[in-house]
C-alpha cells in the first residue's frame, strides 16, 4: 500500500514521538489498574492488554494530529472533553480491557462487568478527564450511557457534547 492514506498517515505518525505515545500508555495503565481496582469483583478476573494499551495510545495520538490539522491548529491542545471523546472511540474499538474467559462472574453486576467492562472503563476515565465524578451520575443515566457506548454507534461529537453537559 503506497497510496495516497499511506503517505498522509506517515506524515502524521512522523510527528507523534515515542515519549507521548509511553507516557499515554502509561497514564492509561495506570488508570486501568485503579478502575479494575475499584470495581472490585470478586469472581472474575479482569486485567488490561500492554500491548493494546498501547495501541490506544498511538491510535489516539494520531487522531488528534489529524483533527488538529484540519482545524488548523497544530500547535494549540484540544479541549479535556474532545480528548475524552477521542479516548473513548479508541478504547471501543480496540477494547483493552479483557477478562478471563473461564469465569465470567456469578451474579448480574459481575456478568455485567465482564461483557461491558470496556465500556464502563472508556466511560469512566471520560469522566476522570473532565472533571466528573462517577458516582455522581443517576444511575438510571448512567446504565443509558453505558449501553449506548456498548450497543450504538459511537460518535466523537456527541459524546463531547453530553460530556459537557453532564458538568
Amino acid at each position: 500500500m503506497n497510496g495516497k492514506v499511506t503517505e498522509v498517515n506517515k506524515y502524521f505518525k512522523d510527528k507523534i514521538t515515542k515519549k507521548e505515545v509511553a507516557e499515554l500508555t502509561a497514564f492509561l495503565r495506570s488508570k486501568g489498574e485503579k478502575f479494575i481496582t475499584d470495581i472490585g469483583t470478586n469472581n472474575i478476573e479482569i486485567f488490561s492488554s500492554n500491548f493494546l494499551l498501547e495501541h490506544v495510545a498511538k491510535s489516539y495520538l494520531l487522531d488528534v494530529e489529524k483533527y488538529k490539522a484540519f482545524h488548523d491548529f497544530p500547535n494549540k491542545d484540544i479541549n479535556k472533553y474532545k480528548v475524552a471523546a477521542y479516548l473513548v472511540k479508541w478504547i471501543l474499538k480496540i477494547k483493552p480491557m479483557m477478562h478471563t474467559p473461564h469465569n465470567q462472574g456469578n451474579t448480574d453486576s459481575e456478568k455485567k462487568h465482564s461483557i461491558l467492562i470496556n465500556e464502563l472503563f472508556a466511560f469512566d476515565l471520560a469522566c476522570s478527564k473532565v472533571g466528573i465524578e462517577v458516582n455522581s451520575i443517576n444511575p438510571d443515566q448512567h446504565e443509558r450511557i453505558i449501553y449506548n457506548l456498548h450497543y450504538r454507534d459511537y460518535n466523537v461529537g456527541i459524546f463531547n457534547i453530553l460530556l459537557e453537559n453532564l458538568k
